[in-house]
């Protein structure tokens, strides 16, 4: 569709200029007339396009999702690709999103794939979503690939909120207990320590570490927020360098009970995302390379990208994932079910199924052992403040009786 430069009068007779879209001069001239313009003179130019990317930040995973199935309904409705992202556009509150789309549907005018478009926004569509979107092009079934996108997008959004709403509650408590614990350490106990200065009473010795510790942080309070800090930071650092991020995910695999939700969760998305790639007809090597971008634990990423260097070498899948020992056998064991009976994406859809029902299960026997742990600790620390001062205050009125 070419841009007209064009050149007008306005209603109230002024010379006006600018420039439209539009498929010809007729349209342009009924563009203007809505404007209350009468034009003078125009002149067509194509369109060119830039690789400059109108909206460099990235969208809430919802919108993704609506986004998917809608266009699903777009192609399955017969509406053209570049209409239907136009008229699209205006049904998402994001603004960068709509320019996203509508830069998106000109790429498409320009001549370019569905797929390479998208590639030119890769905090919106990962390498996931435009492989797959590539794949089907190639194959004729964007539509059907699409769907089975959108399910796989569904799927793990639902697994990502059913752990971040499982772990809300034990974070608000564990992060009440340790406020409530520096609130009894700077500012009630110092004000009943000055009670025992004035008295002769000898303080019992855990009375005397306590106060010691309050001290310590009423006095050194920059110091302690100061080592927070550089911990947090120090964290945050490591994580971005590649030794540092082996080493924190090889340390998280190890931790009790939650290394083997890792490992639970990470088989649920290594099986969803490999049988969504299989669907849109990439090749298994491939799929493994990508699929290995989607478990967010790099030991776990690696133990992927060895199942694809030996997929390639000609080993089976199955073999290969029971040689990087990653996973656990039952998913080894119906892998291979699924490649005897040649119906590898049927079994991947089954273990699936399988850690739909396992992975809540697990999160729950998680946090069903944490929040006691939590009141726990908080019992045992509060009663321990408590009771370090209430003994003293017992000694005092002993003497003052006496």
């Amino acid at each position: 569709m070419p841009t007209f430069s064009y050149k007008a009068l306005d209603a109230l007779g002024k010379p006006t200029s600018g420039k439209l879209v539009a498929n010809d001069e007729v349209e342009l001239i009924e563009a203007l007339e809505k404007r209350g313009c009468f034009l003078l003179e125009s002149t067509a130019k194509n369109e060119v396009f830039s690789s400059r990317k109108v909206y460099r930040g990235a969208i809430r995973k919802r919108e993704l999702i609506d986004f998917t199935h809608n266009l699903v309904l777009i192609l399955t409705s017969g509406i053209p690709i570049r209409e239907g992202l136009l008229e699209m556009s205006g049904e998402f509150e994001n603004p960068g999103f709509r320019k996203v789309l509508v830069d998106i549907g000109n790429r498409i005018n320009a001549g370019s794939t569905l797929a390479d478009a998208m590639a030119s926004y890769p905090k919106i569509f990962d390498i996931t979503y435009t492989s797959v979107v590539s794949a089907g092009e190639a194959s004729g079934s964007l539509d059907e690939v699409l769907s089975k996108l959108a399910g796989f997008l569904e799927w793990r959004e639902e697994n990502k909120g059913v752990i971040i709403q499982a772990s809300i509650y034990p974070a608000l408590l564990f992060s009440a207990v340790i406020g409530l614990v520096v609130l009894l350490l700077t500012f009630l106990l110092p004000r009943i320590a000055g009670i025992f200065e004035q008295s002769t009473v000898e303080l019992p010795r855990p009375t005397v570490i306590l106060l010691s510790l309050s001290d310590f942080m009423l006095a050194q309070w920059p110091l302690i927020i100061g080592a927070l800090g550089a911990i947090v930071t120090t964290y945050i650092l490591a994580g971005r360098t590649e030794g540092g991020r082996n080493a924190i995910d090889a340390a998280k695999l190890r931790i009790p009970f939650f290394g083997p939700l890792i490992r639970h969760v990470s088989a649920a998305n290594f099986c969803q995302s490999l049988s969504t790639m299989t669907h849109a007809g990439l090749s298994l090597p491939k799929a493994l390379g990508i699929v290995s971008k989607v478990v967010r634990n790099k030991v776990i990423e690696r133990a992927i990208l060895g199942t694809q260097v030996r997929v390639e070498e000609g080993m089976s899948l199955s073999e290969a994932i029971k040689e990087v020992g990653v996973f656990q056998p039952l998913v080894v064991r119906l892998i291979s079910i699924g490649e005897e009976t040649g119906n590898l994406e049927e079994a991947l859809g089954h273990i699936s199924k399988y850690y739909d029902r396992i992975v809540p299960q697990a999160v729950k026997r998680f946090m069903a052992l944490i929040e006691p742990a939590i009141i726990l600790f908080a019992g045992a620390t509060v009663g321990f403040i408590i009771l370090c001062t209430l003994l003293p205050i017992f000694r005092l009125l002993k003497a003052v009786k006496s």
